[in-house]
C-alpha cells in the first residue's frame, strides 16, 4: 500500500510534470487549429472571389467557410473539456494562462 509521503510525492509529479506538459500540447493543438483554420479560411476567400458569379464555386466556399466554423466549435469544446477534468483533479493546480 501507498503511504502518505509516497502519495504526496506522486500529486507533487503530477502537478509538477504532467499537466504542464498537458497545457503545453492544448497550447500546441490551439496554435495547429488556428492554423489550419487562416488557411481554409483563404481557401474559401478564393472560391468566393474568382467564383464570379458561378453558383458551384460559391457553394464551395460556403462549404469550406461552414467546415472552418464547425472545426473551430468542436476543438473549442474539446479544450474546455480537457481544461474541466484537470480542474477537477487538480483544483488547486493553476491552468495556462493562454487559456
Amino acid at each position: 500500500m501507498f503511504g502518505v509521503g509516497e502519495i504526496t510525492r506522486l500529486i507533487n509529479e503530477i502537478e509538477t510534470d504532467i499537466l504542464p506538459r498537458i497545457c503545453n500540447l492544448a497550447v500546441e493543438i490551439r496554435n495547429l487549429l488556428f492554423t489550419f483554420a487562416a488557411v481554409f479560411l483563404v481557401v474559401a476567400a478564393i472560391y468566393f472571389l474568382l467564383g464570379a458569379g458561378d453558383p458551384e464555386s460559391i457553394r464551395k466556399g460556403k462549404e469550406k467557410l461552414m467546415l472552418v466554423v464547425i472545426a473551430f466549435f468542436v476543438a473549442y469544446l474539446l479544450l474546455r473539456i480537457l481544461v474541466g477534468i484537470i480542474r477537477t483533479f487538480a483544483p488547486n493546480y493553476v491552468w495556462c494562462p493562454q487559456f
